[in-house]
């Protein structure tokens, strides 16, 4: 079935239906005995009266092409852009309108009837938009036609094509509540796609025709969202999913259809840090290539909603671009996975216990003899190295150490390197290959005056960047607050030791995170930029308003 011959068929059912009545009156297509009305009101996209605009009354189980025409009712807009359909069966119907000289066309579904009078919502006719369907390689598709319920709207022949997809055009813009498939027999039919987005003189393409469900993840990362200026490349983006913005019960109950695509259906690699349906939270990390500066409307995709999906494996975070180790701390302890391919995997130690963390779970040491082993990796030898984690501190007026690859102390050849809390309640960061202070060759640090004194959780990120002083950065919850530094990180040479990587203390166990909180743990043997240590806070945060799910 063609739209073509579609719409020519509409033009001359709407002539010879303006000249066998008068506006105002309709005209239809079979005799209904009910005692249920449908009115309501057609208007132009500037807020005028539609006058004389066609509008058709369908069943919503109409099929184009196989149901009856018999079951269509058709009528005209008065002067007030005003219509009515009576004498209707009880049921669910569909409202579509259009003006013949603009084209403009509306659809109005989900119009509910009983044995009474039903107003609907006023119908505003704007442009067209078109839906395209890349048609699978499957034997289920092989012969048959996509429409859209309720409606004339129909595609050609999946039997009959030759470029491996198929059209439905002059759609009306809104949301379609669902696009199904028919066989050309009528032997099957079966639903597509829900709540498929038309726009306005823009297409709609219908990938993986498997999953029902679909939805667009919008990144604002404008002066009104995330406010960074450079392009981010090969990001870990959050995806917080609860019940306000997706039905959990349309998911597999383990989260294996869950399906993350760029618009043009590539497919993005992701991994489920939590999925706890009952409780209506999914927490997943999806790895987007780039994420553009000041934009506001770059989306990816998220499909679900195929009872026939597997997914054996989460993704392991890649560690071609800098990233060397993740941390969730989601794990069944004493064990601490590394979410990365480099498959750092820790033991925690003495008092640690799983702890509700900003993301999923966290760790809490109890006490002082509370930290995380992971043996001798961490090493960046003469790579740059970006360390970031959320934290949570009780205890104030101490050293306290949030992560060493150092027994801490006196720079010097083994020294390594250290991020830690000063007795004032100020974040600082150490690293060194030689020296005998931090303002000598082989040394550098680098400290805030900025204190952090509350039990609230906060974003801290360290970047130790080797072609200056001043490229060294020090952020608190994605602001940068360096302040001072000392020595020269030029002159720092190959960072390596055989100290064990401690989280929760230094390598040798002094100076623990005694009563304090850490969760994802990130360690990079990479330089990152300030907007990507900003766009991971606001992207992070528990309030995030930087993606919108629609």
């Amino acid at each position: 079935m063609n739209t073509i011959v579609v719409k020519k068929y509409f033009t001359m059912l709407f002539t010879t239906t303006l000249l066998l009545m008068q506006c105002g009156e309709q005209i239809s297509g079979t005799v209904d005995t009910g005692n249920a009305k449908i009115a309501g009101i057609i208007v132009n996209k500037d807020g005028t009266a539609a006058r004389n605009a066609f509008v058709r009354c369908i069943p919503s189980d109409y099929v184009p092409g196989i149901s009856s025409n018999g079951l269509i009712r058709n009528g005209v807009t008065n002067g007030l852009g005003a219509y009515s359909f009576d004498g209707l069966d009880s049921g669910e119907y569909v409202i579509t309108a259009i003006d013949l000289t603009s084209l403009d066309r509306c659809m109005i579904d989900n119009a509910v009837v009983g044995d009474d009078t039903v107003t609907l919502q006023t119908g505003t006719l704007d442009a067209t938009g078109s839906i395209k369907i890349p048609v699978p390689d499957h034997a289920s598709f092989s012969n048959g036609f996509f429409y859209i319920p309720g409606t004339t709207i129909a595609s050609l022949s999946t039997g009959t094509i030759t470029d491996g997809f198929v059209v439905l055009d002059s759609v009306p813009p809104g949301k379609i509540a669902t696009l199904r498939y028919a066989s050309d027999t009528n032997q099957e039919r079966r639903i597509i796609r829900y709540d498929v987005p038309v726009a306005p003189s823009k297409v709609t393409t219908i990938y993986n025709t498997f999953w029902k469900y679909q939805k667009d993840i919008v990144i604002n990362t404008s002066s009104g969202g995330a406010n960074i200026t450079t392009a981010l490349k090969g990001f870990p983006l959050l995806v917080r999913l609860d019940t306000t913005t997706i039905s959990f019960n349309d998911i597999k109950t383990n989260g294996g259809d869950l399906m993350f695509r760029k618009p043009d259906n590539t497919m993005l690699p992701f991994e489920i840090e939590r999925w706890e349906p009952s409780q209506g939270i999914g927490e997943i990390w999806v790895m987007v290539d780039t994420i553009q500066p000041d934009n506001s409307e770059q989306h990816i995709v998220l499909y679900y909603g195929n009872p026939d999906a597997e997914r054996t494996a989460n993704d392991k975070f890649d560690t071609t671009s800098g990233l060397k180790a993740v941390w969730h701390f989601n794990s069944t302890l004493p064990l601490v996975s590394d979410a990365s391919r480099s498959q750092w995997d820790g033991t925690a130690n003495g008092s640690v216990q799983q702890y509700d963390g900003i993301i999923g779970k966290g760790i809490h040491m109890r006490d002082s003899n509370g930290y995380v082993n992971f043996k001798n990796v961490g090493n960046p030898q003469m790579s740059n190295l970006t360390i970031s984690a959320w934290i949570k501190k009780t205890v104030n007026g101490k050293i306290q150490t949030i992560a060493a690859k150092s027994t801490g102390g006196d720079p010097s050849v083994n020294y390594g390197w250290n991020i830690a809390f000063d007795p004032a309640n100020q974040f600082h960061c150490y690293i060194a290959t030689g020296g005998s202070s931090w303002d000598s060759a082989g040394a550098f640090g680098l400290q805030t005056t900025a204190q952090i004194t509350d039990t609230l959780w906060h974003h801290v990120a360290v970047v130790f960047d080797r072609t200056g002083n001043f490229n060294c950065k020090l952020f608190i919850d994605g602001d940068d607050k360096s302040a001072t530094r000392f020595g020269d990180i030029t002159t720092v040479g190959l960072v390596t030791n055989t100290s064990n990587l401690t989280i929760g203390a230094e390598a040798d166990g002094d100076f623990a995170f005694s009563g304090g909180s850490i969760d994802d743990f990130v360690l990079s043997f990479t330089a990152r930029s300030s907007d990507w240590i900003k766009m991971s806070y606001m992207n992070q945060r528990k309030d995030s308003r930087i993606l919108t799910i629609k």
